[in-house]
């Protein structure tokens, strides 16, 4: 996966707390969320 765009969905995410490099499910989750949104 492309890592910018992992970054960049992970920063859109509800959870701004989290400093640590997200996990690739995580990211994939986060994708999966913002697919189901729009």
């Amino acid at each position: 996966m492309d890592m910018k765009k992992a970054k960049e969905l992970y920063g859109k995410s509800d959870d701004k707390n989290v400093g640590l490099q997200p996990q690739p499910k995580e990211i994939e989750n986060i994708k999966e969320e913002k697919e189901v949104k729009k």
